[in-house]
C-alpha cells in the first residue's frame, strides 16, 4: 500500500526515467533512423532538382514531325496491285545531332495514326526508325541503321516520314 513505511523507507511512485525517443543519440546526434528520413525528406529531393535537365525555352525550338507507314505484312497475298501503305503505331523515332559524339538524343513513340512530333533545339539532326516490337538501344542510336536527316531553325517545323517494307 502506498505511503506504508518497510524498515525505514517511505513506499513511492517509480520516477519515470527519460525515455529515448529515437530523435537523438549519444551527444545529441541524430540517431541512424532520422538521419535517413532526413535524407530522403530533405537532401535527395534538392540533389535531384540541382541535377535536373534545364527545360528549354520553347521560343528557342524548332519542330519535327512526319507519319511512320508501313507497306504490306505477312497475313497479306501477294497480289499485283501495290497494298496501300497503312499507319504504324508504336514505332520508335530517335533523333541525334549530327555527328552525334555523345551528345543527347531525343524519342518519341508513334501515334494510332502514325503520327510524331518533337520539339528540338536548332540544328542538324539524323533521324532513325525503330520498328514496334523491337527494343530501341538504351542511348544512342540503333547500330546498322541508316538514317534520314533534318535541319531544325527556330519557329519552323521540318517534316521526315518513314515508310517500312515488310516482308
Amino acid at each position: 500500500m502506498m505511503g506504508d513505511t518497510y524498515e525505514g523507507t517511505v513506499a513511492r511512485a517509480a520516477t519515470p526515467r527519460p525515455r529515448n525517443t529515437g530523435r537523438t543519440g549519444r551527444g545529441g546526434r541524430l540517431s541512424r533512423s532520422h538521419l535517413f528520413l532526413w535524407v530522403c525528406m530533405v537532401a535527395a529531393p534538392l540533389l535531384i532538382a540541382c541535377t535536373a535537365a534545364p527545360q528549354l525555352d520553347p521560343a528557342t525550338l524548332g519542330h519535327l514531325v512526319g507519319k511512320v507507314s508501313q507497306v504490306g505484312s505477312a497475313s497479306v497475298e501477294p497480289s499485283h496491285t501495290a497494298p496501300a501503305p497503312q499507319p504504324l503505331a508504336n514505332a520508335t523515332v530517335i533523333v541525334a545531332p549530327t555527328g552525334g559524339n555523345g551528345r543527347k538524343t531525343y524519342s518519341t513513340r508513334t501515334a494510332s495514326d502514325g503520327s510524331y512530333l518533337l520539339d528540338l533545339p536548332p540544328g542538324q539532326y539524323e533521324v532513325y526508325l525503330v520498328p514496334p516490337g523491337v527494343r530501341p538501344p538504351p542511348h544512342g542510336v540503333p547500330p546498322d541503321s541508316t538514317p534520314e536527316t533534318a535541319t531544325i531553325t527556330v519557329g519552323t517545323t521540318a517534316t521526315v516520314n518513314f515508310v517500312l517494307y515488310a516482308p
